[in-house]
């Protein structure tokens, strides 16, 4: 849960507003590391559910 959680962060901190999607849309695929060293891409989980967990710090 936690590499998933950095690899979202991750991608929406490097997002540029005319890359991101609407509803309905299909999401851009990215590829980030992950916690243990490994590269995974959104196209990886493809077919699986995806949980965005927006949040903020103070």
């Amino acid at each position: 849960m936690r590499m998933m959680a950095a690899l979202i962060a991750a991608a929406l901190l490097t997002t540029t507003a005319a890359a991101q999607t609407t509803i309905g849309e299909e999401a851009i695929d990215f590829t980030l590391e992950s916690l243990d060293g490994g590269m995974v891409s959104l196209g990886d989980l493809r077919g699986q559910v995806v949980l965005l967990n927006f949040f903020g710090y103070s």
